[in-house]
């Protein structure tokens, strides 16, 4: 028996042939982006809040003069060297580093450049004439994971017993930290 199958049927059955194979692809696709978002949801860090304990780890500070003290409330800003937007709210931080003693506030900047680029933040205080305590974070991957720093700028107001009061992300002004 011989089956006469016409050009226009043959191309019907390539099309139905393809729409499965397609189907097919969705389905399998659609499970992989399932399992491949429930496990970035895993990962994912949740960002730090409001009660959260700040506790610094292992940091440096830049003049050997000065020590974290964790009895004193404390707002802190946490930058990079290479990051333009933390250069860009320096003039901010110098003023309130000068109006925060009056309210019992210890102002001071944590660098996430790492020790390496000691003598680069050096250079970097000096040009900017940053005059609060500036302390580096001896290991910047591991201490974003631990305290759950997303990006920086960030300026976080703790407690004197090391509780995160609030959390400001990115440049900060004069209206915004009220």
């Amino acid at each position: 028996m011989k089956v006469n199958l016409s050009p226009r049927l043959m191309y019907q059955s390539f099309l139905h042939l393809a729409l499965a194979v397609l189907a097919a692809e969705v389905i399998v696709l659609s499970t992989q982006n399932d399992k491949i978002s429930t496990a970035l949801m895993r990962m994912s860090i949740k960002p730090l809040s409001q009660g959260d304990s700040l506790q610094f780890g292992v940091v440096l500070p830049l003049d050997s003069s000065d020590s974290v003290s964790d009895s004193v409330r404390q707002l802190i800003f946490t930058f990079t060297t290479s990051c333009p937007y933390c250069e860009k709210i320096i003039p901010h931080w110098r003023d309130f580093a000068k109006t925060a003693s009056k309210n019992g506030i210890r102002v001071l900047a944590l660098c996430l450049d790492g020790p390496q680029k000691k003598l680069e933040l050096m250079d970097y205080v000096r040009k900017h004439h940053i005059d609060y305590p500036i302390y580096i974070v001896r290991d910047p991957v591991e201490f974003r994971k631990q305290v759950r720093i997303q990006g920086v700028p960030q300026t976080i107001l703790r407690s004197s017993v090391g509780l995160v009061e609030k959390v400001w992300s990115g440049a900060l002004t004069d209206e915004g930290i009220s």
